[in-house]
């Protein structure tokens, strides 16, 4: 698959490549996630990427019935 929604790739993938200074990085998403790149650094912990972590966490409830 080829995207750059961040929401499909928190929900689907567990290996991701990202095309940067005219190399691939090939990782787990957890593994890019902690490459040092700034570029890789501001796509995956930047404000769209902390919008789209929040989304795909599950949400709590109160246990209150609501």
């Amino acid at each position: 698959m080829i995207t750059h929604d961040l929401d499909t790739l928190l929900a689907t993938c567990n290996r991701v490549a990202v095309l940067i200074d005219r190399k691939i990085v090939v990782d787990t998403l957890d593994g890019i996630m902690k490459n040092p790149h700034p570029w890789i650094q501001e796509y995956f912990h930047g404000p769209r990427a902390r919008a789209a972590e929040a989304s795909a966490r599950p949400q709590k409830t109160s246990g209150r019935g609501e």
